[in-house]
């Protein structure tokens, strides 16, 4: 018997909202946000996350899913376009 990888178990198409406020995009079920809120999130917590899953530890993961998800909660979409935008500097 071989064991079912995770693309068989029936969610390699399956999307799901992005968790940041404000972001209505979409993203597979193992990415931690959408691919917009992925390249703002620091490269100090990108590289956290990637070698966190290099190492296949799954407490490591979830701290550094909690890191980003707590940036992204911290800096939403609204907040880039306002500092881009200049309407929030008044």
């Amino acid at each position: 018997m071989t064991r079912r990888r995770s693309f068989d178990r029936g969610r390699a198409g399956q999307r799901y909202e992005c968790p940041t406020p404000g972001c209505f995009g979409e993203r597979l079920h193992w990415q931690a946000s959408c691919r917009s809120c992925w390249k703002r999130v620091p490269a100090d917590l990108r590289s956290r996350m990637e070698s966190a899953r290099a190492a296949k530890g799954r407490h490591l993961i979830s701290g550094a899913s909690m890191a980003i998800a707590g940036w992204l909660v911290a800096n939403p979409p609204a907040v880039a376009i306002a500092r881009i935008t200049g309407e929030g500097a008044r």
